[in-house]
């Protein structure tokens, strides 16, 4: 994340954050004034029921857990409205799922894989990015992604989110001012709530983003590499600085 990192450490899976205390995103209670911000701070102390933690990713103001029974657990600061979390979990601990197999945060929104290959999403939805046209309401409410069949994979961008499937195809939904969804086009449309097909691209066994990333990256079966969407930095390792690419980009050359 861009204000605090955390890390699963030791038996069993302890969730560990450090960097700024505002917002809740310690997780322990606090939202400012305590002690020295550089130093790492445990959340496992404060939340007895995050126990057995196998993953943890922050976003902008946020961050969620998982853990290995399938639980996942939201704490930190939403700016757009309380779709995913109350401001401090320590005040309120909520289980947002409770069977999934692996979770990507995004910039202010976040999407977990289910056992049974559904993928959910919740928090902002201001470019699409939960992949439902319905509007959230409420705490805690997360919307089923309307795939054409089961996941095995997902990854979240900054407003964009992506679901590799069974037979190796991608689907992407959310923003696409930067071709994040990697159908062809940019800024057409600017973004959907539909997941779309990436066309003419497979076998593909794991999906990468950020959250606050603007490109996606896929690795195929016989290990290449390609990566879509924003390349002003050079993010997609094609030797074309500046320029966005709607498609998937093959990474050529590696050190």
């Amino acid at each position: 994340g861009d204000q605090v990192s955390c890390a699963v450490i030791g038996t069993p899976g302890q969730v560990v954050c450090w960097g700024s205390v505002l917002g809740g995103l310690m997780g322990d209670g606090v939202s400012h004034g305590r002690g020295d911000p550089g130093q790492p701070f445990s959340t496992g102390a404060a939340l007895p029921n995050i126990s057995k933690a196998v993953d943890v990713s922050v976003g902008h103001t946020f961050a969620c857990a998982l853990t290995g029974d399938g639980a996942v657990y939201c704490w930190g600061r939403d700016p757009n409205g309380p779709y995913y979390k109350t401001e401090q979990v320590a005040d309120s601990q909520k289980v947002v799922l409770g069977d999934a197999s692996s979770l990507a945060v995004g910039y202010s929104h976040a999407c977990a894989l289910r056992r049974t290959g559904q993928v959910v999403c919740w928090g902002e939805h201001s470019s699409g990015q939960l992949g439902s046209s319905q509007t959230p309401a409420g705490r805690n409410r997360y919307f089923a992604v309307a795939l054409p069949s089961g996941a095995v994979g997902v990854a979240t961008g900054q407003f964009h989110s992506c679901a590799l499937l069974s037979d190796g195809t991608i689907y992407c939904w959310g923003d696409n001012q930067r071709g994040e969804l990697g159908t062809g086009t940019l800024d057409q449309p600017s973004s959907s709530s539909t997941p779309l097909l990436i066309p003419s691209f497979g076998d593909v066994v794991a999906i990468y983003s950020g959250s606050t990333a603007a490109h996606t990256c896929a690795r195929k079966r016989d290990g290449s590499v390609y990566c879509w969407g924003y390349n002003y930095y050079g993010e997609l390792g094609i030797n074309d600085l500046g320029i966005d690419h709607p498609t998937p980009q093959m990474i050529n050359s590696w050190p």
